[in-house]
């Protein structure tokens, strides 16, 4: 439990940070899927730096739309601000990325092995990383909608 209440003590960003960590391993999973000949060629410390470099860039696209989200539209998100200074944002955040990674690998694997489509890699990460911009874009878009509101309702 002493590690759990350091963690709690750390910045939120480094919170977030670490909980990213935890997706590293479907990142790992998703190289071994579809890019079987990088997986068998390759030393396991070189695969795991480069899912932790995707989780990375994942983490960062994540964050700056988070980022932006808060800083331009604090007044809109109040109760969204407060409830990811306490924790449970990150949470949800976290689980909504593994999720939708999740997916995706089922996706492309019924794709891939079940029905005879021939994608790559860079195929997988485009269409993840594609899907998750619309996704944070529709949620600026939410974003400013719902500060439209506010301003006109106040």
């Amino acid at each position: 439990m002493s590690y759990v209440n350091q963690a709690k003590e750390l910045p939120i960003i480094l919170q977030d940070l670490l909980l990213s960590l935890i997706s590293t391993p479907f990142w790992y999973v998703s190289f071994y899927l579809f890019n079987n000949d990088f997986f068998i060629s390759n030393s396991l410390i070189t695969i795991i730096v480069f899912s932790f470099c995707i989780n990375l860039c994942f983490y960062l696209i994540i964050a700056t739309y988070t980022y932006y989200i808060f800083k331009y539209f604090p007044t809109a998100f109040a109760s969204l601000i407060s409830s990811y200074k306490s924790f449970s944002l990150i949470i949800v955040a976290m689980t909504f990325k593994i999720l939708s990674l999740s997916i995706l690998i089922v996706i492309f694997y019924i794709f891939i092995f079940l029905l005879g489509f021939n994608f790559n890699y860079f195929t997988f990460l485009l269409v993840f990383f594609i899907i998750i911009n619309v996704l944070c874009f529709l949620a600026m878009k939410q974003a400013k909608k719902k500060k439209q509101e506010y301003i006109n309702h106040n």
